[in-house]
């Protein structure tokens, strides 16, 4: 089955972004996924498109929060994520996170 993957638009320094890292950490503890963090100051078309907005939390390439996390919310984003890749097949590595 292959993991979802959730992409963490942020920036260093960012206090709202180091709590939804913390708050993803906990959630990948009761449902696996792959967490990508992405520095938006490495690029500038990423900074001008969220550079008010961090965090940015995108689940399989459909966006799941920003500013503020519903985790409530992502939890049940996660869980149909996940459904649908297991009814979809799939394959690949999956856990850890890297950072872009």
């Amino acid at each position: 089955m292959r993991l979802p993957l959730v992409k963490v638009f942020g920036k260093p320094n960012c206090c709202v972004c180091d709590t939804a890292d913390f708050l993803l950490r906990r959630i990948q503890l009761t449902l696996p996924f792959r967490l990508e963090k992405v520095d938006i100051t490495k690029e500038a078309s990423l900074y001008e498109r969220y550079k008010e907005a961090i965090p940015v939390i995108v689940v399989d390439g459909v966006e799941a929060s920003r500013l503020k996390i519903d985790s409530k919310a992502l939890r049940r984003r996660l869980t149909e994520a996940t459904a649908a890749a297991g009814a979809g097949g799939g394959g690949g590595p999956g856990g850890g996170m890297t950072e872009s």
